[in-house]
């Protein structure tokens, strides 16, 4: 398809010098030798033919049989040459054009000049407007190849190929540019990272609109609206050029896919390029200096010198480099910040991009040949694979290239130069794969290591002491003070800094079964000292030495023999905090003096109970009179009042599975200022266990309701038991209400699953011509949490799985999306599986037969009136219709039965009608053709019906 680009006002001068040098043809002052069929040249094969016309501008139309590829017959045979050769054996061979310039049509023909039978014909081949055709020669036989333009203005340089099937030509061989995407549609503007992820703005005939496409990821953008320039940094991050309120805005995507505007204000931004450091730079007209200059989203603005500036580049290290017009050579030239103007000469020099090692690409204009080709600091990138005009490169830091090839029919694709793969680190491994939060030596593996200057951890912490071993090793120390958790390594080199690793490292703050876990020492300071007031509040903190994940328990006891409660008062609600202090608020205290307890323990573990496992501080502190009332009216007398019943409720109600939480509610009447305890009896299958475990710490709590957590339980049937009591009074200890169940059942979890969901749902059908939609698989586990998922594919006919190609897993959660691309696999039904694990359980699901359909286009045409017609015959009204084409054209011809050759009744237009004049024709019957065919890429679909004139 041909389409405009858009330019800057100010380059519209300089775009005139590119085109005078990138559009003149190389053209001979004859025709090519073998213009006609007479003077074919001879193919002699050995094992291969190829033949290089300079141009076939000055080739001569042949009179000869129209190809049938060729869609208009209004330009059959234009510009066309010719070559002869005779088959020595019936062996498959492949005539091709791989490597013109120009729009090509291929045919082969037997016989002899003059009375020519076409045996194959192709228009486009290989995603491009070259032609190939695969032929399955008679031996002995002679066969003509004709190669003709697509129509008068398609001419240039030929670079025909005849070889046996399966060798490889011009471009096709792994170290030539490969195409990045086989779409057919227009392609510019890419741009490439360190992982291999290539960005390029793709034009959209759904919507006419130019969006950013991602080799990885599909479609970036969906909205409506011309998106120019997009720019990727290793993270993933995107930056593109956009209008917006009628200026072009600088906009960005991250990784996690969020889109927002970098750029505002009454002036064009454009040309943007991002960092790995997430430096954004590009080109703004500057109102001071009158011309565009570059800017930076943290520098601010970073050139003045009275030029244009434009298409910046930026790499991590902050160099900055951009075309600019340079005077001196009267040219465009390559300068930065650093290293001044790069580039000299009499050849036009644009669009640079710079890695990480400071090399340098750029588009260039070739002033003696035009040719466009890229070149770098390094010399000549390409040459003339594919031939068109190369532009717009980037390099990465992997020293792989991409960049835009346009053809001399005006199309535009988008190249690789080099693997494509990623380059970043990659770890693969760390021993010890868990420490301590103290500083620990590690040994980190994997590959691409060399020239790392930064070690860090995923929560952004430096490991400052690192050394590189060699590529594959890395010796670090980690540091203290992070928090517990399982981390990636992150390794940056030149290349850039890998965001994940298969190799992780879990920190904790100690091993709570370890010795090391129990504190060495406690200290315990009050605050205000004592003595103190009745009815004041008391800070107790204590301070514990040594061990790890640490609890405190804080009590008092009133040492008056008379007080007939001889149980220490817990602090703060619970036997064991793990915070480091508490307040005692002593209102309702009586004056006098109190023993205070203090206990540090480890939380949990083995080190929890045993023998040395707590430390203890023990003092005393005196309350003096400080309220007028230090013992206020209780709502009750709690030696007379007592709970009478007590019943008990369960949420849910048994059976509960393991794992679920229960709250239990106790209900009682009378009594005053209660508390509860609850008890559970374990009675699992086969179990001797006949004591009561206390749930939770704490004996006694006026918590209400109790959450039970079932998780790790044994299933199996239960007895549950609760107390209640008085608070406190003479009466504590007499006034035991209790309940009790012996049929709490517990059930096993159920079992895990997973469900799959593939939007949108029951397959597609789309025209010939459309692309398949983006396909969003949705994973949904149920009963367990997985750490990976894996998508599979295979065809609804087939017994094989294979993974997903391009699946993008943008991190673990409820609802796991893999975004799948059907283009990767064409029409068809598919099966779609999703594997879900935790190390542990696993579970999988499929969606089944998930159908993909290309609708091909159809022509149909009726005549009015219909056959037969007898005299007078008059103009019959041909109507054509067709589906799955847009915007056709419509091409009428017929021909009376037993006659060769087809006449035109309507040329090439959008009318679905035609008016055929038929008064002028003998009597008999006429088949009557139409063609349909879209415009751009080429389809062409025929219809045809008889009609009869009688006499």
């Amino acid at each position: 398809m041909l389409k405009s680009f858009r330019f800057p006002v100010f380059l519209v001068g300089l775009m005139a010098v590119f085109m005078m040098f990138a559009v003149v043809p190389l053209v001979e002052a004859v025709p090519p030798v073998n213009d006609a069929c007479g003077a074919a040249t001879a193919v002699a094969m050995s094992p291969a033919f190829s033949d290089i016309v300079l141009s076939t501008q000055e080739a001569t139309s042949e009179a000869s049989p129209f190809a049938t590829c060729n869609v208009d017959p209004t330009f059959k045979n234009q510009h066309s040459v010719w070559y002869v050769w005779t088959a020595p054996t019936a062996d498959q061979v492949e005539v091709n054009t791989y490597g013109s310039n120009y729009d090509t049509v291929v045919a082969v023909w037997s016989g002899a000049c003059g009375s020519l039978v076409e045996v194959a014909c192709n228009d486009d081949a290989h995603f491009s407007y070259q032609s190939k055709v695969t032929l399955t020669p008679v031996a002995g036989t002679t066969y003509y190849i004709e190669v003709m333009g697509y129509d008068d203005l398609e001419f240039g340089s030929l670079n025909l190929v005849v070889q046996p099937v399966g060798t490889v030509s011009l471009c096709e061989l792994p170290s030539d540019p490969q195409l990045v995407s086989s779409s057919t549609n227009d392609q510019s503007e890419s741009s490439i990272n360190a992982a291999g992820e290539v960005v390029w703005v793709e034009y959209n005939p759904s919507n006419n609109y130019d969006q950013i496409m991602s080799n990885k990821r599909g479609a970036l953008v969906t909205d409506a609206g011309f998106h120019y320039s997009p720019s990727i940094n290793g993270l993933g991050d995107v930056v593109w050029s956009q209008v917006a309120s009628g200026f072009e805005q600088i906009m960005k995507r991250s990784n996690a896919g969020a889109v927002t505007t970098v750029t505002t204000g009454n002036v064009h931004h454009s040309d943007p390029v991002i960092n790995d450091n997430g430096e954004i730079v590009w080109a703004q007209f500057d109102a001071t200096s009158g011309y565009d200059q570059i800017f930076s989203s943290t520098r601010g603005q970073l050139t003045s010198a009275l030029s244009w500036h434009y298409t910046p580049a930026i790499n991590n290290s902050g160099e900055v480099c951009w075309s600019q017009y340079d005077p001196a050579t009267l040219e465009t030239q390559i300068a930065c910040l650093v290293g001044g103007m790069i580039t000299t000469g009499v050849n036009e020099h644009y669009a640079p991009s710079i890695n990480n090692a400071g090399t340098i690409v750029w588009s260039e204009v070739d002033a003696a040949t035009g040719n466009t080709f890229i070149g770098s600091t390094l010399g000549a990138v390409t040459t003339g694979c594919p031939i068109g005009k190369h532009l717009d490169p980037t390099i990465n830091n992997c020293g792989d290239t991409v960049f835009t090839n346009k053809f001399a029919s005006g199309s535009q694709q988008v190249y690789v130069l080099g693997s494509g793969n990623s380059c970043l680190p990659n770890v693969t491994g760390v021993t010890p794969s868990s420490v301590s939060g103290v500083p620990t030596a590690i040994a980190i593996s994997g590959s691409g290591f060399s020239g790392a200057t930064a070690v860090k951890l995923s929560n952004g912490t430096a490991l400052t002491s690192f050394s590189v071993v060699s590529d594959s090793s890395i010796n670090a120390t980690t540091v203290a003070g992070v928090p517990d958790g399982t981390y990636d390594i992150q390794v940056t080199t030149p290349n850039g800094t890998n965001q994940s690793s298969t190799g992780k490292l879990t920190i904790i703050s100690c091993d709570p079964n370890s010795a090391g876990s129990v504190p060495t020492a406690l200290t315990v300071t009050m605050s205000p000292a004592s003595p103190g007031a009745v009815c004041a509040s008391v800070v107790i903190t204590a301070v514990a030495t040594g061990g790890c994940k640490l609890e405190y328990s804080y009590q008092v006891y009133w040492n008056d023999a008379s007080n007939p409660d001889l149980n220490w008062t817990y602090l703060g609600g619970a036997t064991f905090l793990t915070s480091s202090s508490v307040t005692w608020d002593t209102t309702g205290y009586p004056a006098g003096t109190y023993s205070v307890r203090v206990f540090a323990r480890n939380s949990n573990g083995n080190y929890k109970f045993g023998t040395g496992s707590l430390k203890t501080w023990t003092g005393s502190y005196v309350l003096n009179p400080g309220c007028s009332d230090p013992k206020p009216a209780l709502s009750c007398d709690p030696n007379v009042s007592l709970p009478l019943t007590l019943t008990v409720g369960f949420a849910p109600n048994p059976p509960i599975s393991v794992g679920t939480q229960d709250a239990i509610t106790p209900t009682f009447t009378n009594g005053c200022v209660p508390e509860f305890s609850y008890q559970y009896y374990r009675l699992s299958p086969a179990s001797s266990d006949l004591n009561y475990t206390y749930m939770g710490d704490v004996t006694w709590t006026s918590t209400a309701p109790y959450l039970w957590d079932t998780t790790g339980l044994t299933p199996g049937t239960y007895q549950i038991r609760v107390f209640a009591r008085n608070l406190n009074g003479n009466t504590k200890f007499t006034s035991l209400k209790s309940f009790s169940t012996t049929s709490f059942e517990i059930t096993a979890p159920p079992a895990p699953t997973v469900g799959l969901t593939a939007t949108p749902a029951n397959g597609q059908t789309v025209n010939w011509n459309q692309l398949f939609s983006p396909v969003d698989l949705t994973a949904s586990p149920i009963n367990f949490t997985p750490s990976t998922y894996t998508y599979d594919i295979k065809a609804s006919s087939g017994n094989s799985w294979s993974q997903i190609v391009g699946c993008a897993q943008p991190g673990q959660g409820a609802n796991q999306l893999c975004v799948w691309d059907p283009e990767n696999y064409g029409q068809g039904a598919w099966d779609l599986r999703v594997t879900a694990s935790n190390g542990t359980d696993q579970a999988s699901a499929t969606v089944s037969s998930y159908s993909l359909v290309k609708n091909p286009p159809t022509v149909t045409v009726s005549a009015n009136p219909v056959s037969p017609k007898v005299m007078p015959y008059g103009t019959i009204t041909l109507t054509a219709g067709s589906q799955y084409l847009t915007n056709p054209q419509y091409y009428f011809e017929y021909k009376k039965a037993g006659d060769v050759s087809y006449t035109m009744i309507c040329n090439w237009s959008s009318s679905v009608t035609c008016n055929w004049n038929a008064n002028a024709l003998p009597s008999g019957t006429y088949d009557i053709k139409v063609y349909a065919s879209d415009s751009v890429p080429v389809q062409q679909a025929a219809g045809s019906l008889t009609y009869t004139l009688s006499p």
